[in-house]
């Protein structure tokens, strides 16, 4: 097990390239580096993970982060104190990072909140950062500081050695490479990579508490874990009107004012439970299969806002002709249809209501933060299939070659996803584009 909580994850950048699970073959691999570089740390550390080789180096196989090094301190074969449940248990959480050479502040980001141990955040996954430019076409990416402990700024010139800030939390991470099956003919190797979270807030943290903000999984509670999210209890539709139903009652006890989860129901957390990424390899004489899966279990989003006017999430309108529509108005409450479970378009007698907390809404926009469009996340996604094909020797020899592959590649073929997405593209279906299918075709000869 890989522990990856609080490292410095130290890059530095020749190219920006793409990603693969394979080894890729950087043209870089021999590159003599022109800036004058030293560790950007004092001490000894371990390099968790760092080389040529995927069994070395788990960004090997990630052509953005080939050179990459996961970099953490340890006592008696341990990165952390006590049970590891808080960042400072860690040997290296808050020791200083330096700058590895001299160079200009390009980029930077100094306020990502520290991960509670075990968590981890993909919407910013280097979390508080520099980047430094060295001038000569070389940077470097320090990651994963701690938040508010930068102490350059954008544009700011550093000396090599000087300081920049303290080491912070990324997460937890479990890589395993091997190869069960390997022989002449037959060679089967297999790459796992999976993360699950742990989090529970202790106190509340809540500077601006409203209902808007329990539906973004910002709303920091009490004995909730981070990127919970609450929403409206829906409760049908008013088969007088079309209008949506909710059930607005108060728990006994609560302050609607101060806490307006009071009067919504909790239905889950952002963050999914479980990430996972599956490589198979499978090579049998000159045939190779290739797969790329990725897994995640839990985390939960809000489908698409319905019946909103364009480049907004909150003002209600009639649907327009160019709007991407979910094929669920089809089915929406009509005079003629008032069983629907979807609402009926929006009129001009459509008026504000007055929530628990004192403040205004109307019945389609608690609609679209309403139980009725909760989507369990959940999902296995098949990122890629390829097979290649390898011509034998006596044959490229006599093509005056020195190699013939000729291959094909799928990329996002498919995946499962929950029920809740009701058929539609999971993507789409959250107001995002579509991941690109493509299907690739190829030739490579080598004289």
């Amino acid at each position: 097990m890989l522990q990856k909580i609080n490292t410095v994850i130290l890059f530095f950048l020749i190219s920006l390239l793409g990603c693969s699970k394979e080894e890729y073959k950087s043209p870089y691999l021999n590159y003599q580096t022109k800036t004058d570089l030293e560790l950007p740390f004092e001490g000894e550390w371990y390099v968790a993970a760092g080389g040529r080789t995927i069994k070395q180096n788990h960004h090997f196989g990630n052509r953005e982060e080939k050179f990459a090094m996961d970099i953490i301190q340890q006592v008696d074969g341990k990165s952390f104190a006590g049970n590891g449940k808080q960042n400072e248990d860690y040997y290296c959480f808050g020791k200083t990072v330096n700058a590895p050479g001299s160079g200009k502040i390009v980029f930077m980001e100094n306020n990502v909140y520290d991960n509670v141990p075990g968590e981890l955040n993909r919407k910013q996954p280097n979390g508080n950062y520099v980047i430094i430019d060295h001038e000569n076409g070389e940077y470097s990416i320090l990651a994963h500081f701690k938040k508010s402990s930068i102490i350059v700024q954008k544009g700011d010139y550093v000396n090599k050695g000087q300081e920049l800030g303290k080491i912070g939390n990324s997460g937890i991470e479990i890589n395993l490479n091997f190869i069960p099956i390997q022989s002449k003919n037959y060679t089967l190797s297999i790459n796992i990579n999976t993360s699950k979270t742990f989090n529970s807030l202790k106190t509340d943290f809540v500077a601006n508490p409203t209902w808007r903000l329990a539906t973004s999984g910002n709303y920091f509670l009490k004995d909730y874990p981070m990127s919970s999210l609450w929403a409206f209890d829906f409760t049908g539709i008013d088969p007088t009107n079309g209008y949506p139903t909710f059930n607005l009652d108060v728990a006994e006890g609560k302050d609607p004012v101060t806490d307006p989860t009071s009067f919504m129901k909790y239905v889950g957390k952002l963050n999914p439970d479980l990430t996972a990424g599956l490589g198979l390899n499978f090579r049998y004489k000159m045939f190779t299969l290739s797969t790329s899966l990725y897994l995640q279990l839990g985390g939960h989003k809000f489908l698409a806002p319905v019946y909103v006017a364009p480049n907004s999430t909150r003002t209600i309108s009639l649907p327009l002709e160019y709007d991407n529509l979910t094929k669920e108005i089809t089915e929406r409450w009509t005079p003629t249809n008032t069983t629907a479970s979807f609402p009926g378009l929006p009129d001009s007698r459509l008026s504000q209501i007055i929530l628990p907390d004192g403040t205004y809404t109307n019945y389609y926009e608690m609609y679209n933060y309403s139980t009725a469009r909760v989507a369990n996340a959940s999902t296995l996604r098949v990122n890629s299939i390829s097979i290649s094909y390898s011509l034998p020797n006596n044959i490229v020899s006599r093509l005056k070659c020195q190699g013939i592959n000729v291959g094909f590649t799928a990329a996002n073929p498919f995946a499962w996803v929950s029920r809740d997405f009701k058929g539609i593209d999971a993507e789409v279906a959250t107001g995002s584009q579509p991941r690109t299918r493509s299907y690739t075709f190829n030739l490579s000869v080598n004289f």
